[in-house]
């Protein structure tokens, strides 16, 4: 007899500030601190010296002196902008949040109309948790940039974390609406759709996400389970199978098929499929439960 079984569908887009624009080795980076440290002595006074020895100290790992540099630039000349991001991005990736959230108001005090400044603070306040502080600072970007994509999906993220799906699923729409050749897109509104229990959007999602994309597994799992949610078991297991071609090393795909395998009664399936996610992962003891699980139902058959 088939059971009702529940699937679970579960950056900062990454801020990349440039700290310089190629890479640099260090003796280079030395020779040319050097060189800096001599002209600073002849224009104490010219920001730019500060700010572009910064980016040398922190290419040589000398992070308190590359952010001393940084906030000497800043100083001299408060409205040089990219220093306060690369000071905070350089914060961000010593783990020092508290500071680079700091930087980034500094930045927006100056800068009132940066939405990206408001933007990478909302991320970080998502870090902190501030969940309220990250909407408002996610929406005042989309308020000053009415068509900045990344707020949306900030925004909608930290809906997710809330436990506010639907307004989620409103941001995801407009992500879609801003960019709508991009894959990604649809694939994170078929996870929100699907933790709404709108398994039907899930499907048609990630049937977009696939036509742009028809090489990620990890779509076809997501759509595997949305089906299997429909009771399309079928269909289900071909999805499960094709992640599996394209990424055979991977437990979940598995670990599906095995659950849909078991729904219908394909026992002696759903107990290959498990152990070899047991030969992907040794050491998850909920493989272990399963196998047993589906021994004992074979054996009741």
């Amino acid at each position: 007899m088939k059971k009702n079984i529940l699937f679970l569908l579960y950056f900062l887009s990454s801020m990349s500030f440039a700290q310089s624009g190629k890479t640099v080795n260090i003796k280079e980076a030395e020779q040319k601190i050097k060189e800096l440290d001599a002209m600073i002595l002849k224009q104490p006074k010219n920001y730019e010296l500060y700010y572009n020895r910064a980016i040398y100290k922190k290419n040589t790992k000398n992070y308190d002196g590359a952010i001393a540099d940084y906030n000497k630039a800043i100083v001299i000349n408060p409205n040089a902008k990219s220093a306060y991001f690369n000071l905070a991005n350089l914060y961000s990736s010593l783990g020092k949040n508290k500071e680079a959230a700091e930087k980034y108001s500094q930045a927006i005090k100056v800068f009132p109309k940066s939405y990206d400044a408001y933007n990478n603070r909302g991320m970080l306040y998502k870090e902190f948790a501030l969940y309220s502080d990250a909407i408002n600072d996610f929406s005042k970007a989309i308020e000053i940039n009415p068509k900045f994509v990344s707020a949306y999906r900030n925004r909608a993220n930290t809906q997710v974390d809330m436990g506010k799906d639907s307004l989620a699923l409103v941001d995801l729409n407009k992500v879609v609406e801003l960019q709508p050749n991009d894959a990604f897109n649809y694939y994170s509104r078929a996870k929100v759709a699907a933790r709404l229990g709108n398994d039907p959007l899930a499907v048609n999602d990630l049937n977009k996400a696939l036509t742009l994309q028809p090489k990620e597994a990890k779509y076809y799992n997501s759509r595997a389970v949305a089906k299997a949610n429909l009771g399309k078991y079928e269909e289900a297991i071909q999805d499960f199978t094709t992640a599996i071609e394209l990424k055979p090393d991977v437990a979940n795909s598995y670990v599906g098929r095995s659950l849909i395998e078991s729904v219908i009664g394909k026992y002696d399936e759903a107990i290959a499929d498990i152990k070899k996610a047991m030969e992907i992962e040794p050491d998850n003891a909920a493989y272990q439960t399963n196998l047993e699980m589906f021994l004992e139902q074979k054996g009741g058959k």
